[in-house]
């Protein structure tokens, strides 16, 4: 794994750190497994409080939708239609970033 992400360059992007999300990250040993696998400390994601959703909500396997929702719902305009996105035509890191934000905004 680690020999992977440096031959793609995102080793270096990525940071020290790393926070796992999802149902998944809450099986036993995964935290430390992936910090050993990924050289990196690694810590569980909690998303933020939002008023009307329930306690049950406040989990690690809510981290990402719930963090995904913050983001759009506080996004600016530019970044509401993916056509209009500047780096939508870059190669590499860039250009995968459109996509994935074009899958999620369009």
């Amino acid at each position: 794994m680690q020999t992977r992400l440096r031959a793609s360059g995102y080793d270096v992007a990525a940071g020290r750190r790393v926070v796992l999300t999802g149902g998944a990250c809450q099986l036993a040993g995964v935290r430390e497994l992936a910090g050993r696998a990924l050289n990196k400390q690694v810590r569980i994601g909690r998303p933020q409080s939002v008023s009307g959703l329930p306690a049950s909500s406040a989990g690690p396997d809510y981290a990402t939708s719930i963090g995904l929702l913050i983001a759009g719902a506080t996004m600016p305009p530019m970044f509401s239609t993916p056509k209009t996105l500047p780096f939508a035509t870059g190669n590499g890191p860039e250009r995968v970033a459109a996509r994935l934000t074009g899958g999620l905004l369009g």
